[in-house]
C-alpha cells in the first residue's frame, strides 16, 4: 500500500514504475510520498496517469476510481517529494473522442492524426521524477 510509508522498504530501489495506478488511490499525495520513499537518492519514478477517461467500472465497484489528472496536477503532486520532474502529455481531440467511444486505431481513417499533441486534450500524462 503506497499510502502507508511505514510498511514500505526505505530507499530500496533505483527505479519504481507506477503506471495507471494513482487514479485508483484516494490519497494520491501519500502514495507519491510512499513511492519516493522506496527510491534511493537519485532514484527515478516513472509513471503514467489518466487524463481524459471514462470511469473504470471494475475498479470503481471494488476499491474506487477517484482521479483524472492534468500535467499541472501531476507536477504539483510530484514537486514536494522530488528534486526534479518531467511531465509530458499525449492526446488530441480525435484521440480523446476515439478512446471514449472505444474505437481502435484500425477504425480511424488515418492513424497519423493521433500523433498531434494538443495540450487541451490530455488523454495520458507521463512523468519521470528524480529523487
Amino acid at each position: 500500500d503506497l499510502t502507508k510509508a511505514e510498511s514500505l522498504p526505505d530507499s530500496a530501489f533505483d527505479c519504481f514504475v507506477c503506471t495507471q495506478t494513482l487514479n485508483f488511490i484516494f490519497d494520491a499525495k501519500s502514495a507519491v510520498a510512499g513511492a519516493a520513499g522506496l527510491l534511493k537518492p537519485g532514484g527515478v519514478l516513472l509513471g503514467t496517469v489518466s487524463g481524459i477517461s471514462q470511469i473504470s467500472r471494475y475498479d470503481m465497484d471494488r476499491w474506487g476510481d477517484y482521479w483524472r489528472f492534468t500535467d499541472l496536477s501531476v507536477r504539483k503532486l510530484l514537486e514536494p517529494c522530488f528534486r526534479s520532474a518531467e511531465v509530458q502529455t499525449c492526446g488530441n481531440a480525435l484521440a480523446a473522442s476515439a478512446f471514449l467511444q472505444g474505437l481502435a486505431v484500425e477504425d480511424l481513417p488515418d492513424r497519423s492524426l493521433l500523433e498531434e499533441r494538443d495540450h487541451d486534450y490530455q488523454l495520458l500524462i507521463a512523468f519521470k521524477a528524480v529523487k
